[in-house]
Protein backbone atom coordinates (compact mmCIF):
# COMPACT_ATOMS: atom_id res chain seq x y z
CA UNK A 1 0.00 0.00 0.00
CA UNK A 2 1.24 3.40 -0.83
CA UNK A 3 0.60 6.42 1.66
CA UNK A 4 0.52 9.97 -0.33
CA UNK A 5 0.87 13.23 1.95
CA UNK A 6 0.17 16.64 -0.15
CA UNK A 7 3.72 18.76 -0.78
CA UNK A 8 5.18 16.10 1.76
CA UNK A 9 6.05 12.80 -0.62
CA UNK A 10 4.81 9.12 -0.78
CA UNK A 11 5.65 6.25 1.23
CA UNK A 12 5.49 2.59 -0.08
CA UNK A 13 5.16 -0.58 1.77
CA UNK A 14 6.21 -3.55 -0.94
CA UNK A 15 4.78 -7.33 -0.57
CA UNK A 16 7.93 -9.00 -0.34
CA UNK A 17 11.72 -7.43 -0.39
CA UNK A 18 13.47 -6.95 -3.82
CA UNK A 19 15.68 -9.43 -5.57
CA UNK A 20 18.82 -7.68 -5.80
CA UNK A 21 20.46 -4.29 -4.89
CA UNK A 22 19.95 -3.69 -8.76
CA UNK A 23 16.42 -3.96 -8.13
CA UNK A 24 16.19 -1.94 -5.13
CA UNK A 25 17.81 1.14 -6.90
CA UNK A 26 15.17 0.85 -9.87
CA UNK A 27 12.26 1.10 -6.97
CA UNK A 28 14.04 3.96 -5.72
CA UNK A 29 14.82 5.91 -8.65
CA UNK A 30 10.81 5.98 -9.70
CA UNK A 31 10.35 8.48 -6.87
CA UNK A 32 12.94 11.51 -7.61
CA UNK A 33 12.64 10.93 -11.90
CA UNK A 34 8.72 11.42 -11.44
CA UNK A 35 9.00 14.49 -9.02
CA UNK A 36 12.01 16.24 -11.53
CA UNK A 37 9.17 15.32 -14.23
CA UNK A 38 6.29 17.46 -12.22
CA UNK A 39 9.05 20.21 -11.55
CA UNK A 40 10.39 20.33 -15.51
CA UNK A 41 6.59 20.78 -15.92
CA UNK A 42 6.26 23.57 -13.40
CA UNK A 43 9.56 25.18 -14.92
CA UNK A 44 7.72 25.00 -18.26
CA UNK A 45 4.59 26.80 -17.46
CA UNK A 46 6.75 29.26 -15.37
CA UNK A 47 8.77 30.11 -18.40
CA UNK A 48 5.90 30.04 -20.44
CA UNK A 49 3.52 32.64 -18.02
CA UNK A 50 6.22 34.33 -16.91
CA UNK A 51 4.98 33.04 -13.75
CA UNK A 52 7.23 34.27 -10.80
CA UNK A 53 4.83 31.78 -7.97
CA UNK A 54 5.29 28.38 -10.73
CA UNK A 55 9.09 29.55 -10.86
CA UNK A 56 9.26 29.09 -6.65
CA UNK A 57 7.17 25.85 -6.97
CA UNK A 58 9.72 24.16 -9.26
CA UNK A 59 12.57 25.47 -7.55
CA UNK A 60 11.02 23.93 -4.79
CA UNK A 61 10.23 20.58 -6.48
CA UNK A 62 14.06 20.01 -7.28
CA UNK A 63 15.06 21.17 -4.43
CA UNK A 64 13.06 18.61 -2.00
CA UNK A 65 14.41 15.84 -5.07
CA UNK A 66 18.22 17.02 -4.30
CA UNK A 67 17.28 17.14 -1.02
CA UNK A 68 15.83 13.20 -0.98
CA UNK A 69 19.14 11.76 -3.10
CA UNK A 70 21.06 12.14 -0.09
CA UNK A 71 22.50 8.79 0.58
CA UNK A 72 21.58 8.46 4.03
CA UNK A 73 19.19 6.11 5.56
CA UNK A 74 16.03 5.48 4.02
CA UNK A 75 16.14 8.96 1.57
CA UNK A 76 15.88 7.29 -1.81
CA UNK A 77 19.56 8.10 -1.96
CA UNK A 78 20.47 5.99 0.69
CA UNK A 79 18.78 3.19 -1.06
CA UNK A 80 19.83 3.60 -4.29
CA UNK A 81 23.48 3.62 -3.11
CA UNK A 82 22.55 0.20 -0.80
Amino acid sequence: PMVFIPFMGAAVAMKQRPKDAYEEALVAFGGPVLGSAGALGFAGAAHAMDSPLLFALADFGFMINLFNMIPLGMMDGGRICG
